[in-house]
């Protein structure tokens, strides 16, 4: 058979088996979407003011050991470093309370229009999040979370700056510790 006769063969089957399907009444019903169920907001309101309330002191030495906890400004909102006591050695972290500045949704534009070279949206205990980071993701990387609509939190890991002291994948981490955040602000 030639490939025409194959093709026009195939087509004849098609239309066969279509003739031969029962069609029912009725309406047709909307495909299953992949969207979240709507989850409450929580409020970031009593960390805007002390950010570095929002881990445990457990919690805190699960991450390692610091030489300073301290509170910071930054553009988007009040946030808390915890520096590591020897950086080429050990991570860092960084968590940031989107609240006071730009909301979340710019926050998530921006980075998107920025053409980060790490870039995923993503769910994180539930809630939207954008994992990024403007190099490679191995050395540092973000979790941004939308706690509303409107407010968020922002979680930096910053591996060991030696290459050869660096264990863990960062955007992981970040993840985790997002996620630890949330529980903290569901309670």
């Amino acid at each position: 058979m030639t490939p025409p006769l194959r093709t026009v063969a195939a087509l004849a089957v098609v239309l066969v088996l279509l003739a031969c399907t029962k069609t029912e009444p009725g309406h047709p019903a909307a495909a299953p979407t992949t969207s979240r169920a709507p989850v409450p907001d929580l409020d970031i309101e009593k960390y805007l003011d002390a950010p570095c309330a929002i881990l445990t002191r457990e919690q805190q030495a699960e991450l390692g050991t610091f030489r300073a906890v301290m509170p910071v400004r930054k553009p988007f909102g009040p946030s808390c470093e915890y520096l590591a006591p020897n950086t080429a050695r050990d991570p860092s972290y960084d968590i940031t309370f989107v609240g006071r500045g730009a909301t979340i949704g710019e926050m998530f534009s921006r980075l998107k229009d920025a053409g980060m070279p790490v870039y995923q949206e993503t769910w994180i205990a539930g809630r939207r999040a954008v994992v990024w980071d403007n190099v490679d993701g191995k050395s540092a990387c973000v979790a941004g979370v939308a706690t509303s609509e409107e407010n968020g939190v922002s979680v930096v890991v910053t591996t060991a700056s030696l290459v050869e002291n660096r264990r863990g994948d960062p955007c992981e981490t970040a993840r985790r510790l997002a996620a630890t955040v949330l529980a903290n602000l569901e309670r």
